[in-house]
């Protein structure tokens, strides 16, 4: 008997252990609010930020890389989606006529 009772004062004293850890936990999250970012949507152009690059944290060197490169590399289709569409189609049908 004498373990039973034992055994009962153990896990009593466990559950309140855990229960105390619960609420603390519990009451700690409530009072640490995590940081809001605000976070920036543009509206119409007009309306846009303007920043220089190192304001924003970026390389102004490698920006400008990534800008050249990106000009160096752009593609020679139309950049309407239609025109490039059945100008494709078009070349595919003539080509397709040759084999």
């Amino acid at each position: 008997m004498r373990f039973a009772e034992d055994l009962k004062n153990l896990i009593s004293m466990r559950l309140i252990v855990l229960v105390f850890i619960f609420s603390v936990n519990l009451v700690w999250a409530q009072k640490t609010k995590p940081k809001t970012e605000v976070v920036y949507y543009p509206g119409s152009d007009s309306e846009w930020k303007k920043k220089k690059p190192a304001e924003a944290g970026i390389d102004e060197g490698k920006l400008k890389e990534a800008i050249a490169f990106s000009i160096s590399h752009e593609s020679k289709s139309p950049h309407d989606q239609e025109t490039g569409h059945y100008q494709s189609r078009t070349t595919m049908m003539n080509t397709a006529d040759v084999a």
